[in-house]
């Protein structure tokens, strides 16, 4: 695959903090489909297009940091949803740019990011 953008430059931002409300308060990130929790699902395909990934949870951080990755929790208000979590996860980011994926969406495609990063 060829990228049209500078990999080592772009942070992949893993949203994953919500309440789940319509779940039942079940995190929709750590729900198994085909054997993996949905994250690991976006994490696989995600990280081999970015240069470094962020996860941004605020409930089980513990279990989302077994996957390796840095775990943000919002860094303003309660549940806000996702713009907190893309603006507190972009400011820890080392990256000059941010590509954010719900961690509900196991099936990211190989484009996604160059498609969707935020300069």
């Amino acid at each position: 695959m060829s990228t049209v953008y500078p990999r080592d430059q772009v942070t992949g931002v893993v949203l994953a903090g919500g309440r789940s409300q319509r779940m039942g308060g079940q995190d929709k990130g750590l729900v198994e489909l085909a054997g993996r929790t949905m994250i690991e699902h976006v994490v696989a395909a995600l990280r081999p297009q970015v240069g470094a990934l962020i996860i941004n949870a605020n409930r089980n951080q513990e279990t989302y940091a077994r996957l390796g990755y840095p775990v943000v929790p919002d860094g303003v208000g309660d549940y806000f949803g996702p713009l907190a979590g893309m603006a507190s996860a972009m400011q820890k980011a080392g990256t000059r740019s941010s590509s954010p994926h719900p961690a509900t969406h196991p099936w990211c495609q190989p484009t996604w990011p160059s498609a969707s990063t935020v300069p």
